[in-house]
């Protein structure tokens, strides 16, 4: 016959366990050290009525850390991107320029600056979590932005959506609906998906 308190016993110790592990799992993952000299920020817009992905990335970005942050939130918390739209980056040279004269050039600022304002991380995944920042675009005032991250893979991920008609975009959509209609289809979304990869050190 089974002795109900040994049982009850290893229970309790396999959920002790687990619930220390996960602990464990969660500091580890907001003291992780991130690699910011290999931050890549890409993004990716829409075409066709189906909603197909094109992406590309910027060549001139400046980020700005804070240096003196040890973990992950030390170091992301009011971190700062400020982007050079003409350095718009395809990795085609046709589309460089339809992108470039056909959309950027039509901004009232050649420059977008995101800032990292909140973490917060998951209360039940500490690998989970969101960035709350603000996107200054166009001369418009600064819009809040939510970008779900995970880490994941040895990398921090976040995502997040933006729409051109909040920055008072709408002339410079338009311009590059005219200029791309017959590689677009006569549809271009005004909707885009910003993501951040940073790797993570391996101690």
């Amino acid at each position: 016959m089974v002795n109900k308190n040994i049982v009850n016993i290893a229970v309790s110790g396999i959920a002790v366990s687990g619930i220390l592990s996960i602990f464990m799992f969660s500091n580890i993952a907001l003291s992780a050290e991130l690699d910011t000299s290999k931050t890549k920020t890409t993004w990716t817009a829409y075409k066709f009525y189906d909603k197909t992905p094109v992406s590309g990335t910027f060549g001139d970005i400046q980020y700005t850390w804070n240096k003196s942050g040890e973990n992950l939130t030390d170091v992301l918390l009011g971190a700062k991107a400020v982007v050079n739209v003409k350095s718009v980056d395809l990795q085609d040279e046709v589309k460089n320029a339809n992108v470039r004269d056909g959309f950027f050039a039509l901004f009232k600022k050649q420059t977008i600056v995101a800032t990292i304002n909140k973490i917060v991380p998951d209360s039940v995944d500490k690998n989970k979590g969101r960035l709350e920042l603000t996107i200054e675009m166009n001369g418009v005032k600064p819009i809040p932005v939510w970008m779900p991250y995970a880490i994941k893979g040895g990398n921090f991920v976040a995502n997040g959506v933006i729409d051109f008609y909040d920055f008072k975009l709408n002339s410079a959509l338009k311009k590059l609906s005219e200029v791309c209609e017959s590689v677009h289809n006569g549809k271009t979304w005004s909707e885009a998906m910003l993501t951040l990869e940073i790797p993570i050190k391996k101690n």
